[in-house]
């Protein structure tokens, strides 16, 4: 009985530290509609996953813009003063903010993330107005779950987009 109680505490903390990522979560903190029309974004932030976002955000029909702005823009305000700004590539911007490694996989590059953060701002009012937070697996690893970490983010994004 004694050798089953001590198996069985082992047991139960091998699971309770077993490592467990967010579950998907997208908040809107603005009232304003997104035009739904206007799928061109933006990366505010650089991170080494940016390559397999952008790819999964393609699929759902989202354009990403490498570069913030390629035009400087001067105007003439009054007789003597002008402004000089950065035209906007794009109208709306992702922060991405990764959370704690928390995995990784040996039989492959997958890494599982606590979290993986989206902010999106509209880049015409400064703006936050959603956040997607999802943990989760970067690539396949066989013995331990399927890599769906961007496309389910991207899919997140995608249904909110109205």
């Amino acid at each position: 009985m004694k050798k089953a109680c001590v198996w069985l505490l082992f047991i139960l903390l091998l699971v309770g530290c077993m490592p467990h990522a967010s579950e998907l979560t997208v908040e809107r903190l603005s009232e304003d509609k997104i035009d739904s029309a206007d799928k061109n974004i933006v990366f505010l932030t650089s991170t080494k996953w940016d390559s397999q976002l952008r790819r999964a955000l393609a699929k759902y029909g989202f354009t990403l813009k490498r570069y913030a702005s390629v035009k400087e823009i001067e105007e003439r305000i009054s007789g003597v003063r002008t402004e000089t700004y950065d035209e906007a590539e794009a109208r709306y911007g992702i922060s991405i903010y990764l959370g704690d490694m928390i995995d990784w996989c040996v039989f492959s590059e997958g890494i599982m993330f606590s979290n993986f953060t989206l902010e999106i701002t509209d880049l015409r009012t400064n703006e936050v107005i959603m956040v997607v937070e999802k943990g989760g697996w970067t690539h396949d690893c066989s013995t331990r779950g399927p890599g769906k970490l961007f496309p389910d983010l991207a899919r997140a994004l995608s249904d909110e987009w109205h």
